[in-house]
């Protein structure tokens, strides 16, 4: 028992919390199933007691060697517990905090994923809408080469009474 609980010491003393929640999660069962052994050993340890208390009620000479035997198991023990309880603890909260992790990661990806959208979109727009203001304007200098309007000024019979419209003062390209 003694190099049992010396072993699980100092595994736990040594183990880091892990980097990721897969791998917390895993030391968080392995942590589990530690505690199920504690408990067994833990069990042990009470039946030990129980031997202890006849040993010195039956004046062995080696009563005192036991009891200080086991007053350092106890010790182990007692440190053990508190440790593994501190261990959970500490395994606990770094899920939590790679959790919160996580959840902002996700939510700044799809931050940035709607705005990058927005940005394109609107890019998109307006390369369009100016691509569009563009034809529209070449289509409309291209029909005013068709269109004829009334001269403002008197002109003769044998000229034409139109002028051409002329988009090119009306709007620049």
């Amino acid at each position: 028992m003694d190099a049992w609980g010396n072993a699980r010491f100092n595994f736990m003393e040594s183990d880091g919390l892990g980097d990721d929640i897969a791998a917390i999660e895993a030391k968080l069962k392995n942590h589990e199933a530690f505690e199920e052994d504690y408990t067994i050993q833990s069990d042990k340890l009470t039946k030990l007691e129980k031997i202890l208390e006849e040993i010195v009620a039956g004046g062995h000479s080696e009563a005192a060697w036991c009891q200080n035997k086991y007053a350092e198991l106890g010790g182990l023990w007692g440190k053990l517990k508190t440790r593994a309880e501190q261990r959970k603890a500490d395994l606990q909260a770094e899920l939590e905090k790679q959790k919160q992790i996580q959840e902002l990661l996700l939510t700044f990806a799809k931050k940035s994923t709607v705005s990058v959208l927005h940005l394109l979109c609107f890019n998109l727009y307006n390369s369009v809408f100016i691509m569009f203001t563009r034809s529209l304007l070449v289509l409309l200098k291209t029909l005013t080469m068709f269109c004829w309007i009334p001269s403002p000024f008197p002109q003769s019979k044998k000229s034409r009474p139109c002028n051409w419209l002329s988009m090119d003062s009306l709007i620049p390209l």
